[in-house]
């Protein structure tokens, strides 16, 4: 493999398990400054916590529908 696929590859599949992450603890700061109260679902009813792990879902969901598809054995 050339060293520029394999770069290209791995910042693609990379992007996803970093993006998760980064937007999680983004949507944890927006709940901690607005002074509300900590618990489990505050924070999981918040719009900066589920829409990326539902974008993150799809995004699995989507790439398992397009290899079995395409990569048929």
């Amino acid at each position: 493999m050339r060293i520029k696929n394999y770069l290209v590859a791995t910042l693609f599949g990379c992007m996803p398990s970093m993006f998760v992450p980064v937007a999680l603890g983004s949507g944890i700061e927006e709940v901690i400054d607005k002074n509300e109260d900590l618990s489990f679902f505050t924070v999981l009813s918040s719009p900066e916590i589920y829409i990326p792990i539902i974008a993150f879902i799809s995004l699995l969901l989507f790439a398992s529908v397009i290899r079995n598809f395409f990569f048929k054995q």
